[in-house]
């Protein structure tokens, strides 16, 4: 649930703090900074939910799943911005986007750190 939670914030402040450091300023009152940022919010976590459902299964390579799940979600995402005509900040979905595949690698790498090698308890019979 952890993981979940980080990614899910990733993405939805980010894309809000961007545009601060770039350009100085906080545009929250802007109807494309709240669409962004839904979006994003909701690509990440679905993309993640995909991520770990595909997996489960052993001897799935995780770090080979992260990229096509988010670039997935994320431009079915995009899509939909654009044929709904809503107003969206490209530049804030794409901050969304990067956060949120570097934040599930940095995750994923943690996770395989922590994780009993499973080569080594396999030659300790």
């Amino acid at each position: 649930m952890k993981p979940l939670v980080l990614v899910a914030l990733t993405a939805y402040c980010v894309p809000l703090i961007s545009p601060l450091i770039v350009a100085g300023t906080l545009s929250l009152d802007l109807a494309s900074t709240v669409n962004t940022q839904l979006t994003s919010l909701i690509a990440a976590v679905v993309a993640l939910l995909v991520f770990r459902r595909v997996t489960i299964y052993p001897g799935a390579r995780a770090f080979g799943f992260i990229l096509p799940a988010f670039s997935t979600t994320f431009g079915f995402a995009a899509a939909m911005l654009l044929v709904s005509r809503a107003s969206y900040s490209g530049s804030m979905l794409l901050a969304g986007y990067i956060a949120s595949v570097g934040m599930t690698f940095l995750l994923g790498y943690f996770n395989q750190r922590a994780a009993p090698n499973a080569h080594v308890l396999c030659a300790g019979r």
